[in-house]
């Protein structure tokens, strides 16, 4: 098996819904290039300054894990995030 990683830069705004949507369009464009696995930024669903930390936060699962692991199911993959 050959292995395509993707990294993936986005300008993250302090819009949780227009950031994920961002994500998603860009999940599924390294996908369709052929990655099978796709790196985000570390905080990809939030703007990363300290006055957002607290509305950005989840629980896991949770909507943002949620959402990766839809994309990866949908994509055959899997989703994985630091500890």
């Amino acid at each position: 098996m050959t292995l395509r990683i993707a990294a993936v830069q986005m300008n993250t705004q302090d819009n949780k819904d227009k950031n994920l949507e961002t994500a998603e369009r860009l999940i599924d464009e390294a996908a369709g290039m052929g990655a099978n696995m796709v790196g985000l930024p570390e905080m990809f669903n939030i703007l990363g300054l300290p006055d957002y930390y607290d509305n950005g936060a989840e629980e896991i699962p949770g909507r943002t894990s949620e959402f990766l692991a839809r994309k990866a199911k949908e994509h055959g993959g899997k989703a994985q995030a630091p500890r």
